[in-house]
């Protein structure tokens, strides 16, 4: 390669490397929503069948 085509890529390469380094971010920025949205979904899942198991137990009792 010529000395222009390199000085021409150089920039290039470099928005190309900043662009590659936002994607990662972005993505480790969603998967980190992903995880908290998923461990709030568990938790209230986990919360309704806690009070189905006292229904059923005080309808039991009862």
């Amino acid at each position: 390669m010529t000395g222009s085509a390199t000085e021409n890529m150089t920039p290039l390469l470099r928005q190309l490397a900043n662009d590659f380094e936002n994607k990662l971010k972005y993505d480790a920025s969603k998967q980190e929503q992903i995880d908290k949205l998923y461990n709030e979904n568990q938790k209230y899942k986990e919360g309704i069948l806690e009070k189905f198991r006292k229904q059923l137990i005080l309808a039991v009792i009862e």
